[in-house]
């Protein structure tokens, strides 16, 4: 997958978003299951009562400019993605974003991070809980918000993904909750928003679901 081209397509979004904010107080609607995703990540942001401090996790700008057009909190946002291109770093509007292209426990406990935000990402990673949390979780992630995350009720299983040729990882949704929970995050919120069905080379295994999760510690 050519993860530059991706978030070089991501530029047209987030200028709609953008220019939406500056002449309208109705923020920008997005297509398919995206304001699902987004509105989640919103809502819960809204609602704590500390200054947030997020680190978005291989994410794009989006999700900044989407929550910064519905929410009037002031938050601090990192975000760690590193395939950004410059056309998106030169926006006028990222300065007040920290872009990192390397990250590790020690750099997040220094920022003081205290949310962990990861959309339509776990799927990507073979191994959730070695290259995940044991690399990125530290003493003051107090949220954790995983969007747009694929999983089954059936055992873990590898599929291709539908609008890109990568192969991706369908989990076990019980066994994602019990992975935090040896962490001590607890399952606050769980949405399943779409079923999927699963090709008939995948026959072993019938659908697949999209699904949100917020855990607290």
């Amino acid at each position: 997958m050519d993860w530059n081209k991706y978030n070089y397509d991501q530029i047209k979004i987030i200028k709609k978003i953008i220019n939406t904010t500056k002449i309208s107080s109705i923020n920008y609607i997005h297509k398919s299951k995206y304001n699902h995703v987004r509105d989640v990540f919103s809502i819960a942001i809204s609602l704590i009562n500390y200054k947030p401090v997020i680190l978005d996790f291989g994410g794009s700008l989006l999700s900044y400019f989407d929550l910064n057009s519905k929410i009037s909190k002031n938050v601090k946002y990192i975000l760690y993605n590193p395939h950004l291109v410059d056309e998106i770093r030169n926006l006028n509007e990222v300065n007040n974003i920290e872009i990192l292209t390397h990250i590790n426990t020690l750099a997040i406990k220094k920022k003081k991070v205290n949310i962990l935000y990861s959309n339509s990402v776990v799927q990507y990673l073979q191994e959730l809980e070695s290259i995940f949390l044991k690399k990125i979780l530290t003493p003051n992630i107090k949220l954790i918000i995983l969007t747009d995350v694929y999983v089954s009720y059936d055992k873990d299983f590898y599929i291709m993904q539908k609008n890109h040729n990568i192969k991706i990882k369908v989990r076990n949704i019980d066994k994602i909750i019990k992975i935090f929970e040896k962490y001590r995050y607890n399952i606050i919120f769980k949405s399943v928003f779409k079923k999927e069905k699963v090709s008939k080379k995948y026959f072993k295994f019938k659908s697949y679901y999209l699904c949100n999760m917020i855990f607290k510690r």
